[in-house]
């Protein structure tokens, strides 16, 4: 199996081939098979319209994700942990992943905003896999909390 979901109330916990996720403590988690697209790939001519359709792709992947993990779509702020799983280890710029990134997440309704009245914004973690994958991890911010 590729990977495991465990039912606890609302919340859930993944497992993927060799990956545990920190969401004990989150209230969601989900988890794409793929990687979202560096910035930099659309450099150029037709970029724009390259980047608006990986954003809408993404998005519907999102989508998708939240409707088998449960995540209901955003109502108020959100605190978003992403980490993004490469099969190779070579530099990569954490933040040339998070403008497609952000964007398919409101996209998908994950975000109400990816502006920070709406979105507690972090750059994604990366690191190395035996898979390609991204995984989400999903905190509901409750402004009295913030105080």
């Amino acid at each position: 199996a590729r990977h495991r979901k465990q039912a606890v109330g609302h919340r859930h916990t993944v497992t993927h081939t060799g990956f545990t996720g920190r969401n004990s403590m989150s209230d969601y988690s989900l988890m794409i098979d793929e990687t979202p697209p560096s910035i930099n790939k659309f450099s150029g001519f037709r970029g724009g319209y390259a980047k608006r359709a990986a954003i809408v792709r993404f998005g519907w992947l999102i989508k998708a994700a939240m409707a088998e993990y449960g995540v209901p779509p955003a109502t108020g702020r959100r605190r978003i942990l992403t980490t993004i799983v490469f099969t190779t280890k070579r530099r990569r710029d954490r933040s040339n992943y998070c403008k497609v990134w952000d964007d398919a997440m409101v996209e998908a309704g994950l975000l109400v905003d990816d502006s920070p009245g709406w979105y507690d914004d972090a750059l994604p973690k990366l690191q190395v896999g035996e898979k390609l994958c991204t995984m989400v991890e999903v905190w509901e911010v409750d402004d009295a909390d913030e105080g």
